[in-house]
């Protein structure tokens, strides 16, 4: 049984269309710090078992699924349960997400419902034609239940999607240690919310430099596991470097397969610095990697270039 507990929203009409389903209750928490960056550019749906969860977060859509099984009381981390849920909402899932070309899918693998129904999202995004690309978070690793039962699942949804980044909240911990657990999950929520509606902003917007969905397409089916990398600096060479030597999954990327790179910032970005990151991305990342660079110019007043990136085909020994 589904219910729909959403907001009337619009899905943008231009080319490629975007849609950003979070599952579970670490997914609505990432929709609600995205909403209202991908305004306009992507459609938010949240998707849950819970709906008390539900209700304090924004989104353009929302789903309460397995509302006859659980009540509305959520998963308990029962992930088989989650799935049926998802299963039984299929058609609703597929039908929100019909005409989209590409779904970004946001989970925490902790075993419960974000785990489930995740899988569900991305074959029925297969099933509409879109291009699933997975972007989870994986437990701690004290949690090793939790980390278990999420084993088989993730295996699934990586086999589904057409590329998965893979965050580790050991990895985020090494990142920020000085950060409380609350101000540590919201940089996570802030890193992926800024890398989604950057690329998006890029593939709809007109920028300096525009994304080709083709060209999308292609780096992500280069390699089923990805990472995301961030970086923050008035030096070309420092943004470049230090976004490559803290990705958020692996110590190094050198023989990454392809990357989508999108840089922001304000009158400082030039089109020579431009080429001089593409030329320090590919020192970087190999030069086998397919890079495609995308670049907006926003209203900030310092000196200071952003960097976001997807880097595809990159190993990993997280399952």
């Amino acid at each position: 049984m589904t219910a729909d507990f959403s907001d009337n929203g619009s899905f943008y009409s231009g080319r490629p269309r975007v849609t950003v389903v979070g599952c579970g209750g670490a997914g609505n928490n990432t929709i609600n710090s995205i909403h209202l960056n991908v305004t306009g550019i992507a459609r938010t749906i949240a998707l849950n078992t819970d709906a008390a969860h539900l209700l304090r977060v924004r989104a353009d859509r929302k789903l309460l699924i397995g509302r006859g099984m659980t009540g509305g009381r959520g998963a308990g981390g029962n992930v088989q349960l989650a799935l049926r849920a998802a299963e039984e909402a299929r058609d609703s899932i597929r039908k929100e997400i019909e005409g989209s070309d590409m779904v970004f899918i946001l989970a925490g693998m902790g075993g419960g419902t974000g785990t489930g129904s995740s899988i569900v999202v991305a074959s029925a995004a297969r099933e509409a034609g879109a291009l699933p690309v997975s972007i989870v978070s994986m437990p701690f690793a004290f949690e090793k239940g939790r980390k278990e039962r999420a084993g088989d699942y993730l295996r699934e949804l990586v086999n589904l999607s057409e590329s998965t980044v893979m965050l580790e909240n050991d990895r985020l911990a090494a990142a920020f240690p000085d950060q409380n657990m609350h101000n540590a999950f919201t940089v996570m929520d802030t890193l992926i919310s800024d890398l989604v509606s950057n690329v998006t902003s890029a593939l709809v917007r007109p920028s300096l430099l525009n994304i080709n969905y083709s060209d999308m397409r292609s780096v992500m089916r280069s390699g089923k596991m990805a990472t995301m990398i961030f970086s923050e600096n008035e030096d070309v060479p420092s943004l470049v470097r230090d976004a490559v030597r803290l990705p958020m999954l692996q110590q190094s990327i050198c023989d990454a397969k392809g990357a989508i790179i999108h840089v922001s910032g304000g009158k400082s970005l030039t089109l020579e610095k431009m080429h001089r990151i593409l030329e320090q991305a590919h020192s970087s990342l190999g030069r086998c990697a397919n890079i495609i660079l995308g670049a907006r110019e926003d209203d900030r007043e310092s000196a200071v270039l952003s960097m976001t990136a997807i880097v595809t085909g990159v190993g990993t020994d997280a399952f």
